[in-house]
């Protein structure tokens, strides 16, 4: 069975790994998110920043998630400065996919000895 969104996984990952290449670790999540986007710009992928999802229930919004990385309209990307996920990682990037519709998250943490990459599913 093939994965979803494999060519795409593949250059979002490739450009997380540029990322580390050039920068390394120990930075805020907030430079991480600029170098992200340089080197997805850099790959030609498109790719929206900081992109508001509502929380609606009874055609009535109560609250709003924002993704780091909308990246070609299909996987949500979200970036961690820190040596491990959390639970509370993966339920966020879950939380993301179920209010947005969409099926693939990709979870990226900066870490000492390299990036740590997980995919998260919108099984619904």
């Amino acid at each position: 069975m093939a994965l979803l969104f494999e060519d795409l996984s593949y250059q979002i990952n490739g450009a997380l790994f540029d990322v580390y290449r050039l920068i390394g670790f120990g930075h805020k999540e907030v430079v991480y998110q600029k170098a992200v986007a340089e080197c997805l710009k850099g790959r030609g992928l498109q790719f929206k920043e900081q992109v508001k999802a509502d929380i609606i229930i009874n055609g009535t919004c109560i609250g709003k998630y924002f993704l780091d990385f909308l990246v070609e309209g299909s996987v949500v990307l979200e970036l961690k400065s820190r040596s491990h996920f959390q639970s509370a990682d993966y339920r966020q990037v879950k939380a993301y996919l179920e209010t947005t519709g969409l099926k693939l998250g990709i979870l990226a943490a900066f870490t000492q000895t390299g990036v740590r990459l997980r995919r998260v599913l919108n099984e619904y």
